[in-house]
């Protein structure tokens, strides 16, 4: 049960969250100063949410979508309406596949404001101002899926290398996020909207040893392909996008911000190519 002073805390946040989109007009303020804040809320938003799939202080990893205007999606409040319907039950590009999984469970309201769906590996939660937050596990669970291991249970060896990252979850998982998003935005009539998303990584070091991400596209060799490693631990990289950008787009730009921290350029992105002159990911080629 949040105490006094959790929802004190919550109220803050939200006030905090609601001057910075208004100052979005404001000729004095920056987008350095309002990525700034928008991610300074969302961390506190990914703690709370670890706490409930109890991910404190285990590797995590999330996505997550900032309106940067003033919107009101009030229909998530009604269990019925298209945008709790494309919450709980996402179109999928596989129907076995990395994205946002479909689910039987049911969403709930939490705290008044925001609707939340909690699964084995995931949990995401939307807020009736749009923003929207999904976290994954950021172990062999999800992120690392079937990167360490041909058979159950690990080697003692394995058990102790460093945590690995599969390309083809990472970017799956982050245009799921983002295609979410902008459906919920459509469906609530909220289309133009200019938004802020957010990719983070937390708790990736493992026996002081920092992450391995895995270079190209996942296959079935993908335990022996390349990979490279970043010092990464924790680190939250934001990028704005206008209401016209597509979502192969968008997440191609923020998966392209991990993998410069792992020293890999853009047009080594897996998954992705050039199409109208722009670089985008391929759903088509996962």
């Amino acid at each position: 049960m949040p105490t006094i002073e959790d929802k004190v805390t919550e109220l803050e946040s939200r006030l905090e969250a609601l001057e910075a989109r208004i100052s979005m007009s404001s000729p004095q303020e920056t987008s350095d100063e309002v990525r700034a804040t928008n991610e300074r809320i969302l961390e506190s938003k990914v703690d709370a949410l670890a706490d409930k799939l109890q991910l404190a202080g285990r590797p995590i990893f999330y996505v997550a979508a900032t309106p940067l205007r003033l919107i009101d999606i009030g229909e998530i409040f009604e269990s019925s309406s298209p945008a709790t319907k494309l919450f709980e039950n996402p179109d999928r590009v596989r129907e076995e596949g990395f994205n946002m999984y479909r689910s039987d469970r049911h969403s709930v309201i939490v705290e008044g404001q925001n609707r939340e769906l909690q699964l084995a590996s995931q949990i995401r939660t939307l807020g009736r101002d749009g923003t929207l937050v999904a976290l994954f596990r950021g172990d062999d669970d999800f992120l690392g899926w079937a990167m360490k291991s041909t058979g159950w249970p690990m080697s003692q060896e394995e058990m102790a290398t460093p945590n690995r990252i599969n390309s083809l979850v990472l970017i799956e998982a982050t245009y799921g996020v983002v295609r979410l998003t902008r459906d919920i935005l459509k469906t609530s009539r909220h289309s133009g909207t200019p938004i802020q998303f957010s990719i983070g990584l937390r708790n990736m070091m493992w026996n002081g040893q920092g992450p391995q991400l895995l270079e190209g596209k996942a296959d079935r060799n993908m335990h022996f392909a390349s990979r490279v490693q970043s010092e990464v631990d924790n680190g939250v990289f934001s990028v704005f996008a206008s209401g016209d950008q597509s979502p192969e787009r968008i997440a191609f730009m923020l998966v392209a911000e991990i993998y410069r921290r792992f020293g890999v350029p853009d047009e080594r992105v897996p998954y992705s190519e050039i199409v109208d002159g722009e670089r985008r990911i391929v759903p088509a080629q996962f």
